[in-house]
């Protein structure tokens, strides 16, 4: 089975392997690193070990034996923020193999290099990244220009504070192709996420693929693992909290919301915009409030 390494000295034999037996299949879509890159290579990998050193990057490479199948990268670590960036083999490809180990380093940016937002971007052009962003939590921010290629900007929150319990619920419901959003809300999303001694201070939705149903939140709260579910299908999920729906007592939920996962090329982003832009509703005028953490 590969294992995601952190990028050490004795990987450079196997890198460069990696980076001349893949260096057509990713020039088809990103630039070519150069004759240059390939010449001054050993100097190269020792100048990224010392600014690995630093802590403003981390580099990692997916092992499989003694070959390097790939390579994903956090760099400009600042302010608990990182860019995410990944290359895979060719012969690599088509297996899950981007998804899991993106996961897997989502996972460690969190533990072990204590990181709330990674943000990543691709080409429009570049369906297989799209796909690997969007089943791994990331969610469109905006529209970029790549030397004229358009492309879409992406971001991941994990807020620091994760519990286990939560952090393992949010990587079943982004595995879950049912689950087409995850938004956490509550004054305190953008800071933490449900522990045991935030109470009501935040809440769960589960967007739903029309038509479909998902057993997963209501396991998991029945289990005590989150303070507050809320399954919706992605068709309630368009008016809920909107005047006149019969649910807008709990409009206020979305003005710290943070989206976890968004599938519907943007739609549970732009849903959750809105929604958090709406007038604040007076605290304390319905006791509904408190259930989403609210006063």
């Amino acid at each position: 089975m590969p294992e995601l390494q952190r990028l050490r000295a004795e990987h450079a034999p196997a890198l460069l392997a990696f980076e001349r037996a893949n260096r057509d299949f990713f020039a088809g879509s990103v630039p070519d690193r150069g004759d240059a890159y390939f010449a001054d290579f050993d100097a190269r990998h020792e100048a990224l070990l010392a600014e690995q050193a630093t802590g403003a990057i981390a580099f990692h490479v997916l092992v499989s034996g003694h070959e390097i199948l790939g390579r994903f990268n956090l760099v400009d670590l600042a302010d608990g923020e990182a860019e995410l960036g990944y290359r895979l083999a060719e012969k690599a490809t088509g297996r899950g193999l981007a998804t899991a180990t993106v996961r897997t380093l989502c996972s460690l940016a969190a533990t072990r290099y204590g990181l709330h937002t990674l943000r990543a971007e691709t080409t429009l052009d570049n369906a297989a990244s799209r796909t690997v962003l969007s089943r791994t939590g990331f969610v469109p921010t905006g529209r970029a220009d790549f030397d004229g290629r358009p492309g879409l900007t992406y971001a991941r929150h994990s807020p620091a504070a994760a519990t286990p319990e939560f952090e393992a619920f949010r990587l079943r419901a982004e595995a879950d192709p049912r689950v087409v959003g995850l938004v956490l809300s509550g004054p305190r999303a953008r800071r933490e996420v449900p522990t045991a001694r935030c109470g009501h201070d935040a809440h769960v939705y589960v967007i739903a693929a029309d038509g479909t149903e998902t057993g997963l939140a209501a396991a998991e709260s029945r289990r005590g693992a989150l303070p507050g579910v809320t399954v919706l299908p992605l068709s309630a999920f368009r008016t809920y909290a909107l005047p006149g729906s019969g649910t807008e007592r709990n409009r206020n939920a979305f003005t710290h919301a943070v989206v976890l996962k968004d599938t519907t090329e943007g739609t549970v982003s732009e849903l959750t915009a809105a929604k958090g832009g709406l007038p604040l509703q007076p605290a304390g005028t319905d006791p509904e409030l408190r259930d989403h953490g609210l006063n």
